[in-house]
């Protein structure tokens, strides 16, 4: 009898860890990897012909839902407003007005 409760324990144990494992498996496989903020600037600023000297009164907000994410990225030149709506995992420009 004890030997049977110590084969269960054991079989318990050992499924529960397998669980925690596939568990931490899917949770990092899902993880979303977004570029930093000072990246996104720098994508803009590029796409503006612009250093960070050039500009003053910046905005960067990251915003996400359910299904994305992206960077409202504003910012003044003496060329004048530039806005900016970025993917945050690829960098790509989705809108932009300078």
């Amino acid at each position: 009898m004890i030997f049977y409760r110590s084969t269960i324990i054991k079989r318990i144990i050992l499924a529960a860890l397998a669980l925690l494992l596939l568990a931490g498996f899917i949770f990092k496989s899902h993880r979303v990897l977004y570029i930093p903020r000072d990246e996104a600037l720098e994508i803009a600023l590029d796409h503006a012909g612009l250093h960070n000297e050039d500009i003053f009164d910046t905005e960067i907000e990251f915003e996400r839902d359910l299904n994305s994410a992206w960077y409202e990225i504003e910012f003044n030149s003496n060329m004048g407003e530039h806005e900016y709506t970025m993917d945050a995992e690829s960098g790509e420009i989705l809108f932009s007005v300078c």
